[in-house]
């Protein structure tokens, strides 16, 4: 493999993980959902027993840092999508919980992502769509062992092991 194709596969992957990304906001606003800007949120945040976290579990979750995911929630919030509370087991932590317009919402991006599942896989086998899944979870693991499991899909680092973060006992964000 020369320096050349292995920059094009790159692409590749880049391109593809776009292209999903495109077409699941473009079924959203077909169906009138545009305004969900991250679904996955709201999904998460509905599979929760006790329907509620905080900022920094939600970010962790998807794979996210935690301004993106500030970002997020603030346009969630914002569209009512969302709330936030203050933890009756920790007044200094809020709490994101799903509101019923979002509980409402959650089964169309469920089925907005299965839709574009089956358009991925479409004329795969059953045995391609098993080899590929394996594969890609192959290469997470592959990129997981670059900085010990640190990084996120995003390459964000956890404080612990991100040489510019407070020592011990210090603050953190």
């Amino acid at each position: 493999m020369t320096p050349d194709s292995i920059a094009s596969e790159h692409l590749l992957l880049h391109d593809v993980a776009m292209a999903n990304r495109n077409a699941v906001n473009y079924i959203l606003a077909r169906q009138g959902l545009q305004e969900v800007s991250q679904p996955k949120v709201l999904i998460l945040l509905d599979s929760l027993t006790d329907g509620s976290a905080n900022q920094q579990e939600l970010a962790n979750a998807l794979h996210v840092s935690r301004s993106t995911m500030a970002t997020s929630l603030k346009t969630l919030e914002r569209k009512g999508f969302v709330t936030r509370h203050t933890s009756q087991q920790d007044s200094r932590c809020k709490l994101v919980s799903i509101t019923k317009k979002g509980a409402d919402t959650v089964q169309r991006c469920k089925e907005t992502f299965q839709m574009v599942d089956r358009q991925i896989y479409a004329g795969f086998s059953e045995d391609e769509i098993e080899l590929s899944q394996q594969f890609f979870r192959r290469m997470l693991a592959n990129l997981h062992a670059i900085s010990g499991g640190q990084a996120d899909v995003c390459g964000a680092v956890s404080p612990s092991t991100n040489p510019k973060s407070p020592k011990k006992g210090g603050h953190s964000l």
